[in-house]
């Protein structure tokens, strides 16, 4: 006996009716969208990432100290800003400049400037070099005005306080500076050249 079957018969047929199919795929694109646009996946997927490393001191020059800013993110870093702590003597070369303007903010008591970059593209690299005028003198110790027994010690110089861009913070992988409250009893002051140099016993 022979049965005769139709070839129609052996096809998969989507169980869902046309409206039903239609729902499910919009569902599934505005499912797609919100996953894409959270914000966690934004900032790994489509944005920058600043970080910042110290790279140390130069074997042949003790006296230059290194800083690498780079991209690690997924899309150009625009308006750039990072900030650098360090001595009125010391001095401050970017590589490349790309355009980088430096400015100087004067304070009572400790020098920052502010380094304007105007783009860092994906995993483009940023070398701030600084030639430090007294590498021994990474910390600077000085009597508050409004204590007669406290001292406030700042340092390292030079550091980093902060670096950002129009997307957000970056991240500081190396040691930023600190500030401690001394007692009297715990300074020492020597005398270098004419100038009077306040150290932590």
């Amino acid at each position: 006996m022979t049965t005769n079957t139709n070839p129609e018969d052996k096809k998969l047929k989507w169980p869902l009716d046309a409206a039903t199919t239609i729902a499910l795929v919009a569902l599934v694109v505005s499912l797609a969208q919100f996953i894409l646009t959270t914000p966690i996946l934004s900032e790994i997927y489509f944005s920058p990432a600043l970080v910042v490393r110290e790279i140390g001191n130069d074997k042949n020059d003790p006296n230059l100290i290194t800083f690498e800013l780079k991209n690690e993110g997924a899309t150009t870093a625009k308006n750039v800003q990072i900030g650098l702590t360090c001595h009125d003597s010391d001095k401050i070369i970017l590589l490349p400049e790309k355009g980088s303007t430096i400015t100087k903010n004067a304070r009572a008591f400790i020098k920052t400037y502010d380094i304007f970059i105007p783009y860092l593209a994906k995993d483009e690299t940023m070398v701030i070099v600084i030639t430090v005028y007294d590498i021994n003198q990474k910390y600077e110790i000085r009597k508050l005005e409004d204590e007669t027994n406290k001292w406030l010690k700042v340092g390292p110089f030079p550091s980093v306080p902060y670096v950002r861009c129009e997307s957000g913070l970056g991240k500081i992988k190396c040691e930023q500076i600190k500030y401690d409250v001394l007692d009297k009893d715990k300074i020492d002051s020597i005398k270098v050249g004419t100038k009077i140099i306040y150290v932590e016993k």
